[in-house]
């Protein structure tokens, strides 16, 4: 499969699993070669949070869909072109579906935590309002039989 491709279905994929939280205050993991941050990983304060990361050396993409607003009951998608390195995620931010009143564009700003198992850091919105952002690791059982569909 080539390399464009694979990005196109992370950006195209959404899992629907349940996570577990962690806590997300211990030091800033080193980023290098072996660690690659790829994966499924949700918000622990809002566990509606489906986020899908690919990376490819240090080039992202990320794409995030969940529910927000006051209720937490507006859909959210938003996906995000950017860097990992030294330890920290760094990427531009499109919000393509968002409650009225919301930016569309901001910046994530994250460090890396938890070997790897977790970020935390900030979204700064176009007018620079900064607020806190934390996401963790989900875990995904192996995948179940599936029924095959009939032709």
């Amino acid at each position: 499969m080539k390399k464009s491709n694979i990005f196109i279905v992370a950006i195209l994929a959404v899992a629907l699993v349940l996570g577990g939280n962690s806590v997300v205050n211990s030091a800033v993991t080193d980023l290098n070669a072996n660690v690659n941050m790829s994966g499924v990983w949700t918000n622990p304060e809002n566990p509606s949070w489906n986020i899908v990361i690919s990376q490819d050396k240090q080039d992202m993409v990320i794409t995030c869909n969940f529910y927000g607003g006051a209720n937490k009951d507006i859909p959210v998608v938003w996906h995000g072109i950017g860097k990992a390195q030294n330890g920290k995620l760094n990427y531009d931010v499109t919000y393509t579906v968002c409650p009225a009143g919301w930016e569309t564009k901001a910046k994530h700003e994250l460090d890396v935590r938890e070997n790897a198992n977790a970020l935390v850091g900030s979204n700064i919105d176009s007018k620079g309002k900064k607020t806190p952002l934390k996401f963790v690791r989900k875990v995904i059982a192996p995948a179940q039989t599936l029924p095959v569909v009939p032709k």
